[in-house]
């Protein structure tokens, strides 16, 4: 009695359904996995960067709109000073006024004062 592995030397190698043997169907399989492999790496690659560009864009639009937040607020605070200065300014102006008239009706005051010391 003969062994399967003598009885498989005496045909040949076994073939597959294709004509190829196992080793060459083995190996075409191999390589089939590895070009899947390379291929899978490099859409993940191509995905990873599409992602990347993204992120890139997104944060640039992030930044543009805070600028512009940024660029309102500065000018309200601007304002809000123009407008502190402006009224600062009146109020300085009108204690001048007031202060002039004061002095001047004083000054009346005591001119008429002396007049009724005269008298």
């Amino acid at each position: 009695m003969e062994t399967k592995m003598e009885q498989e030397n005496k045909k040949g190698p076994m073939k597959t359904n294709l004509g190829l043997t196992l080793w060459e169907t083995r190996k075409i399989n191999e390589q089939n996995l590895n070009e899947m492999k390379h291929r899978m790496h490099d859409h993940i690659q191509k995905k990873t960067q599409e992602f990347r560009q993204l992120k890139l864009e997104v944060k640039h639009e992030v930044a543009k709109e805070n600028e512009v937040l940024w660029d309102d607020k500065r000018q309200e605070v601007q304002k809000n000073r123009e407008v502190k200065k402006i009224i600062k300014t009146e109020q300085k102006a009108e204690l001048d006024r007031n202060i002039q008239v004061f002095l001047h009706l004083n000054k009346e005051e005591k001119g008429l004062r002396k007049e009724l010391c005269d008298k």
